[in-house]
């Protein structure tokens, strides 16, 4: 009862009984000026032109324009297209219904599957967490890479970087520790990747393990 509670709770958060809306003025390279809403910076608006849905972000005021940059080329947007706020908090739905799943930036599905309903939302600007209050990193976390796990021991909870030029191996080396690691879940961002790589990070292996995939740029 409880699960269904949550379920139900997250669902409402990411909901809005009302919009606001306002009107597309000038659009200068990326960035878009526009009439109202009442937004604030940080927000995401939708905005319409024709059949045209494009999502966006408000990064800054002008007088009494607002300055929206979209998570895409403007193109085909037309003076006095709409644009809608809800007034919700920049929130991403989070639960187990990911698990498994690959998704784009905005949350949306592109494994040709649908979405079950969120367990829970998490905001998408937070504070870092007090330094103070981490926990010591005390345990090893096997890589599932015998040369790595002897010569550059990982600690769970530790970061750590791969850098080296393209083409060297680096997508190849996260791949084999996503797929042989001790994780249970996965959280992979392929961001910047080229086609030929996204594919071959997202073998059935590593969906099987329950990994949990995102994608942020195509």
């Amino acid at each position: 009862m409880s699960g269904a509670y949550a379920r139900a709770q997250a669902a409402l958060n990411m909901s809005s009984t009302f919009e606001m809306r306002g009107t597309v003025t000038d659009v200068r390279g990326l960035v878009i000026e526009g009439t109202g809403p009442f937004v604030s910076v940080g927000s995401t608006v939708e905005i319409r032109s024709g059949q045209q849905r494009m999502q966006a972000q408000v990064v800054g005021f002008r007088s009494d324009k607002i300055l929206i940059m979209p998570y895409a080329e403007p193109q085909g947007l037309s003076p006095g297209a709409t644009i809608i706020s809800s007034g919700l908090e920049s929130n991403v739905p989070v639960g187990a219904h990911l698990l498994g799943r690959v998704i784009d930036g905005m949350g949306r599905p592109i494994d040709g599957r649908p979405l079950g309903p969120p367990q829970a939302v998490a905001p998408l600007y937070r504070d870092p967490p007090n330094p103070v209050s981490r926990k010591r990193v005390s345990d090893t976390f096997d890589l599932g890479v015998k040369a790595m796990n002897s010569f550059l021991t990982m600690g769970g909870g530790q970061r750590t970087g791969i850098m080296a030029g393209s083409g060297v191996g680096k997508s190849t080396l996260l791949g084999m520790i996503a797929k042989h690691s001790t994780s249970e879940v996965n959280v992979i961002g392929l961001i910047g990747e080229r086609g030929r790589e996204k594919k071959e990070n997202l073998s059935s292996e590593i969906l099987e393990k329950k990994g949990f995939v995102v994608q942020l740029s195509l």
